[in-house]
This record gives C-alpha cells, structure tokens and sequence, in this order.
C-alpha cells in the first residue's frame, strides 16, 4: 500500500483502540440509561398508555363503522321511547310487545 508496510503490532493496535472506544462509548449510555432509568419508565409508560386508548378509540369507530355498539353505548340504559322502538319492532303482538318492554326496562 504505497510503499508502506502495516505490521502485525500495528494492526493488533488499531484494533484494540477501535474496540476501546466502543466499549467506552457503550459504557457511557450504560451509565446515561442508569441513571435515567426512572425518567426512562415512566415514558415507556406513558407511551403505552396512549397506544392502549389509541387502540381502544380505534376499535370504538371500527365497530361504530361497522353498526355495532360500542361498549359505551351498551353500557347506556335505553330511553323510554328507545324501549317502544325496539318493542315495537320486535314484538309480533301486543303480547309479546309487553313482555319485551318488562324485559327491558327491568
């Protein structure tokens, strides 16, 4: 290379303080980690509860899309004239459609 010859103690060498400075520099974020580690968590944290809520929001309008309810929605007590809709429709009699707004308003 040039007229230049690279001995094998100069290789040895260049090799040991190339790893060197790796391993200082992996000491350093070992160090930097350590003593962040609780600021470190409590992000983590943070971060995965908005992926949690952005997954639930995001299952909410797929089913809402879908015309399911939502959790929320079932969760709600259905009005009076939510109850005669539903009756109404469902029922084939007066009968049935009475026993339909028992069963839903109890």
């Amino acid at each position: 290379m040039g007229g230049r010859e690279i001995t094998k103690k100069e290789t040895f060498m260049a090799t040991t303080g190339t790893l060197l400075i790796i391993l200082i520099c992996v000491a350093i974020c070992l160090g930097v980690s350590f003593y962040k580690r609780k600021r470190i968590a409590a992000e983590a944290r943070r971060a995965s509860n908005y992926v949690r809520r952005s997954t639930a929001t995001l299952r909410a309008s797929i089913r809402k899309a879908r015309g399911k309810p939502t959790p929320e929605d079932e969760a709600k007590p259905m009005t009076e004239t939510e109850i005669n809709k539903v009756a109404n429709e469902q029922g084939a009699n007066k009968g049935e459609k009475e026993m339909l707004k028992d069963m839903m308003t109890a």
